[in-house]
């Protein structure tokens, strides 16, 4: 398990953990499971304006998946879903510094946000 501070920090306080409240309300959702272990992410994605969006996350795993889907909330927030969509797996193992088992849950987030952006058109 990755005990790097960012992936901690961001375990810890996720600035984009949806809420109860979220849930309902998102109109494009996307979710991703692995087989066998029980790890999933859920992002909700609904669009703001032109070429901006809101991104919140449901996950479960270890805690750098909560870190991996909150550090990809914020790209898509801040970059937009475009850009998001350049994001590659490798990309969220070097920004959160995942160690080597951990490589799986780049694949996990970036496909949730693949679905993501399929169900609005990209």
């Amino acid at each position: 398990m990755s005990t790097g501070s960012v992936v901690i920090d961001r375990f810890l306080t996720p600035a984009h953990a949806a809420a109860d409240s979220d849930i309902d309300q998102w109109h494009i959702e996307a979710g991703q499971y692995t087989s066998g272990n029980g790890v999933w992410c859920w992002l909700l994605v609904q669009p703001v304006y032109a070429h901006s969006y809101r991104a919140r996350f449901l996950a479960y795993g270890p805690p750098a998946v909560i870190a991996a889907a909150d550090w990809l909330c914020e790209r898509i927030e801040r970059d937009g879903i475009d850009a998001a969509a350049r994001i590659k797996p490798a990309d969220v193992g070097v920004a959160l510094d995942l160690a080597a088992s951990e490589r799986h849950i780049g694949i996990l987030v970036i496909d949730a946000l693949a679905t993501a952006a399929s169900n609005l058109g990209r």
